[in-house]
C-alpha cells in the first residue's frame, strides 16, 4: 500500500478548517434570514462545527499513522541519505586531491588524510533502507541495460562504496586516485539522478514484494558475492 502524501492531507485540513469556520459564522449570523430563531442558528452552527471537527480529527489520525509507518520514515530518509552520500563523496574527493597536491608541492609524503567520518557515513548508507533500495535499483537498471545491450554504471555502485568504506588513510587516497574513473562515474550517477530514478528507488521502499526479486537478482549477479559463495 502506497503511503499517502502528507502535503495533500495538510491542504485538505486547511480547506476544511476554513470551510468549518465560514459555515459556522454564516449560519450563526444568517444575513438573509433563511433560518429561524437565534437558538436554532446556534444549534445548527454547533452541529456543523462538531461534524467538521470529527472529520478533521479523522484526518489527523491518518496523518499520525502515516508518519509512524516504517515505509514513510524510509522514504523521508531517502532524501537526507542521498544528500549525505553526495556530501561524503565530495569530502573524500577534496581530501584526496588536497593530499596529492600537498605531496606534489613538498616532494615528501604528508600525513595520511583522516577519512573516518566519511567511512562511517558510507557504512551507514550501505546498511540503510536507502542502500537496499539503491541495490535493487542497480539490479533493475542492469536488467534494462542488458535488454538494450548498453553499458551500465549502476553495477559498480555498491562495490566502489564498499571499497571506500573498508580502506582508510593513504590506502583510501590511492584507491580514489587509481580508480578515479569508477569514482567519478558514481559521483555523476548521483548528480544525474532523475525524478524517474527517485520514484523507482522510492517504490522499492514502498512495495516490499516488488523489491525482493530485484534484491535476489542483485545478489545473484554480484561478481564478488558469487565468487565468495563458490569458494568451496
Amino acid at each position: 500500500m502506497k503511503t499517502l502524501r502528507l502535503d495533500g492531507l495538510l491542504k485538505i485540513v486547511i480547506v476544511l478548517a476554513i470551510a468549518s469556520l465560514g459555515a459556522s459564522v454564516f449560519v450563526l449570523l444568517d444575513p438573509w434570514h433563511w433560518i429561524g430563531a437565534t437558538a436554532e442558528r446556534v444549534g445548527i452552527s454547533q452541529a456543523l462545527s462538531t461534524a467538521l471537527a470529527l472529520l478533521l480529527g479523522t484526518i489527523a489520525i491518518i496523518v499520525a499513522v502515516t508518519v509512524e509507518r516504517t515505509e514513510y520514515r524510509a522514504q523521508e530518509a531517502l532524501r537526507s541519505d542521498v544528500v549525505e552520500l553526495a556530501a561524503t563523496l565530495h569530502s573524500v574527493l577534496t581530501k584526496t586531491a588536497a593530499w596529492y597536491a600537498r605531496r606534489g608541492q613538498t616532494g615528501t609524503q604528508p600525513p595520511a588524510p583522516d577519512y573516518e567520518a566519511e567511512r562511517h557515513a558510507i557504512g551507514r548508507f550501505l546498511c540503510s533502507p536507502t542502500g537496499f533500495a539503491f541495490l535493487c535499483r542497480a539490479a533493475e537498471k542492469s536488467a534494462e541495460a542488458g535488454r538494450r545491450n548498453a553499458p551500465e554504471v549502476w553495477r559498480g555502485f555498491s562495490l566502489v562504496l564498499a571499497d571506500l568504506q573498508m580502506l582508510q588513510g593513504a590506502a583510501l587516497a590511492r584507491f580514489v586516485y587509481e580508480a578515479r574513473d569508477a569514482f567519478f562515474e558514481m559521483v555523476d550517477l548521483i548528480g544525474h539522478l532523475s525524478a524517474h530514478d527517485l520514484r523507482q528507488i522510492r517504490r522499492f521502499l514502498e512495495d516490499f514484494e516488488h523489491a525482493m526479486p530485484f534484491y535476489r537478482q542483485a545478489m545473484a549477479e554480484s561478481v564478488l558475492v558469487r565468487a565468495f559463495r563458490n569458494l568451496h
